[in-house]
């Protein structure tokens, strides 16, 4: 895991298509801006993203054969 500090205004990217803003730091809370040129990859809160996978249904391919 990598763990990074941030102030108001610095970015972050990711791969060469994903930039990650810190828009603004308050109580604790940060908000972030996403700019990512690659409009298929989704972005997800986490919890969201949870939910998703425990609604999805398995993957025939990764149960074992008998």
């Amino acid at each position: 895991m990598l763990s990074l500090t941030f102030k108001n205004g610095d970015s972050v990217m990711i791969g060469d298509d994903m930039e990650i803003f810190v828009e603004d730091i308050h109580g604790g809370r940060a908000r972030l801006r996403f700019k990512t040129v690659d409009k298929s990859v989704p972005i997800w809160r986490r919890e969201i993203w949870e939910q998703m996978q425990l609604e999805k249904p398995p993957d025939p391919r990764s149960e074992p054969c008998p």
